[in-house]
């Protein structure tokens, strides 16, 4: 199987970064739904009839697939999801309408990501 577009784009980063030896952070930023996906959201997909183990599964998924291509081509990972699950319940981290990040939503983000920096720095 031929590598994806964005495998492949992340490919020249790794090595445009890596000859200046600069890291290269790949940043997955999850969509409302990966960040308040739980027992109710389940019940309400089997409701509908979507399988809620196929539906859990989706969630991950692409952060998984992500994870994966970093590590193919040595470039740090960070995933939002946890970071941002922590604070879930604290204020509304998405507006409602255009999924888009409240200003509770960019301070959790950047909390997370700072975080990370400073682990990895």
């Amino acid at each position: 199987m031929g590598r994806t577009i964005l495998e492949r784009d992340i490919a020249a980063m790794s090595e445009l970064t890596r000859k200046r030896k600069i890291p290269l952070i790949l940043v997955y930023v999850p969509c409302r739904e990966q960040v308040y996906f739980d027992a109710r959201m389940a019940a309400e997909m089997k409701d509908i009839g979507i399988d809620p183990a196929f539906a859990s599964r989706l969630v991950g998924h692409a952060s998984q697939d992500l994870s994966a291509i970093a590590a193919r081509h040595q470039a740090l990972f960070y995933d939002m999801t946890p970071d941002l699950r922590k604070k879930r319940d604290e204020a509304p981290l998405y507006f409602y309408y255009d999924r888009h990040f409240t200003p509770a939503g960019h301070a959790a983000a950047a909390e997370g990501f700072v975080h990370f920096l400073r682990l990895h720095s």
